[in-house]
């Protein structure tokens, strides 16, 4: 899928859900030169002619965003070019090596991920396969399966849930104080997971987390990525307490790259809402919010 405005034209720039795999599979078509699966789906010439250098962006030989700008690709060390998209996607073909290299991720530092793989994946690609490796083979498969988003430490649980679940909290909206809009906020906490129902200008959104473990749902909970809309996004969201009074959430947009911490402090018959985290370009501050118990 690809964002488009409200004359149906793609915006070009940005705005696009696309898997790990497809982004390997387009890195694909360019390294056999416009030809997929036996088709050739560009003109020829044209990969020569889009991925060479025609703008000098620097001279820093050690500098991936200095080697020279094609057709909105860019050249690397090493003999590469890539596409890459904000916040640390890229396409990393490389010619020499018969290679695509295929990364999502949520990174401020892009260039220091291209200097990992120069000096961690160049030097282990050879001219012949490797031999079988069943020990090293089967160590990597338990790591990947052992690897989750980090979260803060805590417990599943509080005496404080007694106190707080089923309560509604009310904000005052209209103040720079607010500004996302958050009329209310109630929150209900249940075993093995916690229901949070936000309501503002776009009506109510529901976010569910594992107290103290992933669950994965989907919520139209807003932020500034699909401000003034609502759709439905996937996520995968874990609460612990990390004080008798704080739930921290760490919640993760499954098909999107954002991984915000949601947290909520209750103090007497309030709640303060605190969300942290990039959410898009040039993000404005998300103060914390103070809503109080209404029943």
């Amino acid at each position: 899928t690809w964002h488009s405005c409200p004359q149906g034209i793609n915006l070009g720039g940005w705005g696009m859900s696309v898997k790990t795999e497809d982004i390997a599979k387009f890195g694909q078509l360019y390294l056999q030169k416009g030809v997929l699966d036996g088709k050739r789906i560009l003109p020829e010439g044209w990969v020569e002619e889009a991925t060479r250098s025609h703008v000098s962006n620097g001279d820093d030989p050690e500098n991936d965003w200095n080697q020279g700008y094609g057709f909105q690709f860019w050249r690397c060390r090493n003999g590469a070019f890539r596409g890459d998209g904000a916040f640390g996607q890229y396409c990393v073909v490389m010619p020499e090596q018969h290679a695509v290299v295929a990364i999502t991720s949520n990174v401020g530092n892009m260039g220091e991920v291209l200097n990992l793989v120069w000096e961690h994946l160049l030097p282990g690609m050879k001219a012949s396969a490797l031999p079988d490796n069943e020990r090293d083979l089967q160590a990597l498969e338990d790591r990947l399966a052992s690897m989750e988003i980090a979260t803060d430490a805590g417990v599943s649980t509080s005496e404080v849930t007694a106190k707080v679940s089923g309560n509604t909290y009310r904000f005052e909206t209209n103040t720079e104080a607010n500004p996302q809009g958050l009329e209310s906020l109630k929150v209900q906490f249940g075993s093995d997971k916690t229901l949070l129902t936000f309501k503002d200008a776009l009506g109510e959104h529901e976010v569910s987390c594992g107290n103290g473990t992933w669950i994965h749902s989907e919520t139209t909970y807003k932020t500034s990525f699909n401000q003034g809309k609502v759709e439905r996004l996937k996520t995968g969201a874990k609460g612990v307490w990390i004080s008798e009074n704080v739930y921290k959430i760490k919640l993760c947009f499954t098909e999107a790259l954002f991984s915000p911490t949601l947290t909520l402090r209750f103090e007497n018959d309030t709640v303060k809402v605190e969300l942290n985290g990039q959410l898009g370009f040039m993000t404005p501050p998300n103060p914390a919010v103070t809503g109080v118990s209404g029943g």
